[in-house]
């Protein structure tokens, strides 16, 4: 009785405070994913300050306001050891995340560039107060919001109207701002880095809500949402998004090979994605609809055949499987060394691909503290390799002390211009261009924050990854509890931190991406602390 007497106590939503903070949270949530994608003052101009100002002048009251609450329910609670107790409740992934959090501190203590640490660089603004913002909401979302289905919807029914856009303006149909529309800018976000970076976090959680739901009227939508995300993905122009494409389809038919319902889900995706890119064919024909801004492999999907050629044996491959289900003469438990075969094969023949790929374009092989100096060509990737081959040699020449913690939040530029041989190799290849990050999130992450918070911060997302797939995908699953908590969840946070770890190893964090994933793993966490209670 007395155990039984703790638990309720100590559940998240037993006190007032618990209440407010769940409503306050409940409303950031609807403000940043119905108004912030929107928000701009002047155009493109300046879109990327108006993004930063408005989730600074959003996110700094609503955590100002949520300390102020915990605060006040600490002192009326004063219950004998309550913080030891919060650290004992803390999971891997909180003490990743927690990790992070000082790493951050310390590097803004060492670093010589204090001014720019402090909020980031000009445009960009990934300081050190954006970065103790990512953390806090994260652990708060965790603690306090009550993560279901609906938010997941709700947020899908804001980002198609954002990817909606996006495909008018690459069809060059511009609803907003006509005179200020360029083929570098797109939707209502930016860039096309910014873009694929907002995309690349959403689109996946509706491709993992199709193929994990058994509701028709929830299949209509996330399928209706993934016609949508997968043209947008496919014709904005950023090769990054075939990158999580890829990958999203390689995760989905490795784990489709656990029931029959899923792999129908895999290959009617599969389906899905054809029709997609006929229709982006389609759209073609429109008298003044030329796509403006197309990637190669882009192009060919769009403007040809080959994604119909290739669906047509996969719908006779999909109706021989259901004729043989309705025979009760397959299952796909059955075939899972088939599905081991083809993965495997896939992956020799991806890594293989990659190695050549980067053989042929000055790949020499480095280590941290060796004598090779070049990793890649500097022209590979659109300049990347110069901006990788500048982010290791920044790193490289640390000494012990800024190895460990870096050289403080979005001071990658400020290192990099200061040192007159990585200055040249940037102006090089860049010109004019300032380079405030490496185009790949962890060699940025080595710069800014050293190992300390490269290991911190890359250990959080893969043990959130890997904690909410072991959930999502029990061979039991728990289609519900006392808090409404359902399996499918988890696989959609997954889904979306996955996403964006990959789309990031040839990207950056950005203002538009970057909270939006912390409050993903937050949100996940929220759910396994529900389940323990």
């Amino acid at each position: 009785m007395r155990r039984a007497d703790e638990i309720m106590e100590n559940r998240e939503d037993s006190g007032w405070h618990n209440r407010i903070c769940y409503a306050l949270l409940a409303v950031y949530f609807l403000v940043m994913i119905f108004l912030f994608p929107f928000y701009m003052t002047e155009g493109y101009s300046r879109i990327g300050e108006d993004k930063y100002l408005f989730y600074r002048n959003v996110s700094l009251p609503v955590l100002g306001i949520l300390g102020i609450i915990l605060t006040a329910a600490l002192f009326f609670k004063r219950k004998k050891g309550i913080i030891l107790n919060l650290y004992r409740q803390m999971s891997v992934s909180d003490w990743f995340a927690y990790g992070y959090f000082l790493t951050v501190l310390i590097s803004y203590l060492l670093t010589p560039y204090r001014d720019e640490a402090f909020w980031g660089a000009e445009g960009w603004y990934m300081g050190t107060v954006t970065q103790i913002t990512f953390v806090l909401f994260y652990f708060l979302f965790s603690r306090y919001f009550r993560c279901k289905k609906i938010w997941f919807a709700l947020w899908m029914v804001s980002a198609a109207a954002v990817l909606g856009l996006g495909i008018l303006n690459r069809y060059s149909v511009c609803l907003i701002m006509p005179g200020e529309q360029t083929t570098v800018f797109i939707s209502t976000l930016g860039n096309i880095n910014w873009f694929s970076g907002y995309w690349a976090v959403i689109f996946p959680i509706g491709m993992m809500m199709y193929w994990n739901s058994d509701k028709t009227a929830e299949k209509i939508f996330a399928g209706g949402f993934c016609v949508i995300g997968f043209l947008a993905g496919t014709v904005q122009g950023s090769g990054s998004a075939f990158l999580v494409l890829a990958v999203m389809f390689i995760l989905l038919y490795a784990l489709s090979f656990r029931e029959n319902r899923r792999l129908y889900a895999f290959l009617e995706l599969n389906i899905l994605f054809a029709v997609s890119c006929q229709l982006g064919r389609a759209l073609r024909y429109i008298p003044s609809w030329e796509n403006n801004y197309e990637t190669a492999i882009g192009r060919i999907l769009t403007d040809s055949g080959l994604t119909l050629r290739i669906a047509i044996p996969v719908i006779l491959f999909y109706i021989i499987l259901r004729f043989l289900e309705r025979k009760k003469e397959f299952h796909i438990e059955d075939h899972k060394a088939v599905g081991g075969i083809v993965i495997g094969s896939i992956a020799v023949l991806f890594f293989s691909y990659v190695f050549f790929k980067l053989s042929g374009n000055g790949l020499t092989g480095f280590s941290l503290s060796g004598e090779s100096e070049i990793f890649l060509a500097d022209s590979w990737g659109n300049g990347r390799g110069a901006a990788w081959n500048v982010g290791i040699s920044a790193f490289r020449s640390f000494d012990w002390v800024h190895k460990a913690f870096g050289i403080g939040a979005d001071c990658f530029a400020g290192y990099c211009y200061s040192v007159p041989e990585l200055a040249e190799q940037m102006i090089n290849t860049f010109g004019r261009e300032r380079l405030t990050n490496a185009h790949n999130e962890w060699i940025t992450l080595l710069v800014n924050f050293g190992l300390t918070g490269f290991i911190c911060y890359f250990g959080l997302f893969v043990s959130a990854v890997f904690r909410f797939l072991k959930r999502g995908m029990r061979q039991e699953p728990q289609s519900g509890c006392c808090n409404g908590i359902s399996d499918s969840v988890f696989c959609l946070c997954a889904a979306g931190v996955l996403a964006y770890i990959v789309h990031n190893t040839v990207s950056f964090q950005q203002i538009l991406s970057t909270p939006f994933v912390f409050m993903l793993l937050g949100m996940g966490e929220g759910m396994i602390r529900q389940e323990r209670e």
